[in-house]
């Protein structure tokens, strides 16, 4: 009779102690649903800054002699074209031009506004009232499949960006590139040289692709024919020091 009271009691004191366990309070506390249930909810926001911002970066290669791809290690602050040099091209066409040329390589940030980029140069004159030719100074927009946009992230395609024809470098805000509708920022180029007309043995290729087109991508520093106005500097220019400037300018459009 003992041994069956004890385990009575037992039995008992199990039963109670599921009871205690299973309670409503701690059914809330331990995430089970119930009738009871509370929400703590919590409003999130940020703010994203508004850019206008040209970023460039001026590189020389050599354009006669030693034709080269960019020296990306070295950024130079001014253009000297060098010492002019008599050139024969490969359509043998005589002219004079620069020892080097130069690429603006510009990152324009808009925060997704549409834009434009132009450049306004100035004559290269020696103070003197003599010029370098307007046509001979030359400015050729350019966009590379390959440019990166950050270490390992080429930017591909140009994806509706408009790239201008090219033109002489003097002039006032002449259009070098056209972003698309969402302002997308693009890895622009702008060559700049003295130099002379188009030829098939004046072009230098870079693989990756150029402008538009995908695949083997085509450099070209000089004048095109189908544009015209190239005007060569010849040995009948008075010899000096000639300068001026050039200036490129980002615009919401």
């Amino acid at each position: 009779m003992l041994r069956k009271l004890i385990i009575g009691v037992i039995a008992a004191n199990f039963v109670f102690m599921l009871v205690g366990v299973l309670t409503t309070t701690d059914m809330n506390r331990s995430g089970i649903v119930g009738a009871n249930d509370s929400v703590a909810s919590f409003g999130v926001g940020a703010t994203v800054p508004q850019y206008l911002a040209l970023n460039a970066h001026l590189y020389q290669l050599h354009l006669v002699g030693n034709l080269t791809d960019i020296d990306w290690t070295t950024n130079v602050s001014s253009l000297n074209f060098g010492s002019l040099v008599e050139v024969r091209n490969a359509t043998d066409i005589w002219f004079m031009a620069g020892e080097k040329a130069y690429a603006v390589v510009m990152y324009p940030i808009t925060s997704a506004r549409p834009y434009t980029i132009t450049e306004t140069g100035s004559v290269l004159s020696d103070g003197l009232g003599h010029n370098i030719p307007n046509g001979a100074y030359v400015l050729n927009p350019s966009y590379q499949h390959q440019d990166e946009l950050g270490a390992g992230h080429p930017q591909g395609a140009i994806n509706g960006g408009v790239v201008a024809p090219p033109k002489s470098a003097v002039g006032n805000n002449q259009l070098v590139y056209t972003s698309n509708s969402s302002g997308q920022t693009r890895a622009v180029r702008a060559f700049l040289a003295i130099t002379g007309p188009d030829a098939s043995g004046d072009i230098k290729n870079y693989s990756g692709g150029y402008d538009n087109q995908v695949g083997q991508g085509t450099v070209q520093y000089y004048w095109h024919n189908n544009v015209g106005g190239w005007v060569p500097v010849t040995q009948d220019q008075a010899a000096g020091s000639y300068s001026g400037s050039v200036t490129f300018t980002l615009n919401l459009v």
